[in-house]
């Protein structure tokens, strides 16, 4: 069913600068009224048990593709504690559940616009949810709070929202010399004929209810640009639909991602 086709994943880390002052079986699709859009159409995501499991399956299998939860260089920050983590648009919460657990001298908090996902009970003293519902309006903390701030699939907000409001406001939350990282998907290669179907269809679904996928890599272009930000580096890995077991988990991804669009 799907050919050779390649997956890139690539986590885009940022530090702030010192100076700065401020299975077979077939799924059930979404139904039409549990797609949530933000007004304009800048994203969309469904809010359901089925995208919860979803959620759960990306966190891990990324985890096991980039063997961690992160790239930047503060392993030995955690390991003394103290820390602080933010995750925008937190999901189901499990990367910061994750995190928690394994570092418990932290602090990690979730943020999201969803506010079933924000009222997520769990039973950790260092770990918190917290609904917010325009990413846009800004980020309701503090100016130089977070040691590390996560952002993961969120292309689909222009490049310009990007630059003039997300961005700004990932700096100001962080403190200086600490990290951000965007994990992000950029476009396919070596697809078959049934993965360009399939990709085509993704894509016309996002034309129909106007959002566009924005280019991950003028993210890069935007931070190598800023000065408030230093030392961008950008990490890929490369997985291939079926190749291995890594590939066949990849393959069950990404058909619990198209269930909601082309199963109608």
């Amino acid at each position: 069913m799907f050919y050779n086709s390649r997956w890139t994943k690539k986590r885009i880390l940022g530090m702030k600068n010192d100076f700065d002052d401020d299975d077979d079986e077939q799924m059930s699709p979404v139904d039409d009224e549990e797609i949530l859009q933000v007004e304009r159409g800048d994203y969309f995501h469904p809010s359901t048990n089925k995208d919860v499991i979803r959620l759960q399956m990306q966190h891990f299998l990324f985890r096991y593709i980039w063997e961690g939860n992160f790239s930047s260089p503060i392993h030995d920050k955690f390991i003394d504690g103290g820390v602080k983590v933010l995750d925008i648009q937190c999901g189901s919460g499990i990367f910061i559940t994750d995190l928690a657990m394994e570092y418990p001298t932290s602090t990690f908090i979730g943020i999201d616009d969803d506010e079933a996902r924000a009222r997520i009970q769990i039973e950790l003293p260092n770990a918190e949810f917290i609904h917010h519902n325009d990413m846009l309006e800004g980020l309701p903390f503090p100016d130089d709070t977070f040691d590390l701030v996560s952002q993961r699939f969120f292309t689909t907000v222009s490049i310009n929202k990007w630059e003039m409001f997300i961005l700004p406001e990932i700096i100001r939350v962080l403190k200086p010399n600490s990290y951000f990282e965007f994990m992000e998907m950029p476009t396919w290669t070596n697809m078959g004929p049934v993965t360009k179907e399939i990709v085509k269809s993704f894509d016309d679904y996002l034309e129909t209810i106007n959002v566009h996928h924005t280019d991950p890599l003028l993210l890069e272009k935007i931070l190598k640009h800023s000065e408030l930000v230093k030392n961008v580096n950008r990490c890929s890995k490369t997985t291939h639909l079926w190749k291995g077991m890594i590939g066949q988990l990849v393959n069950l991804y990404v058909i619990h991602i198209i269930s909601y669009i082309i199963i109608r």
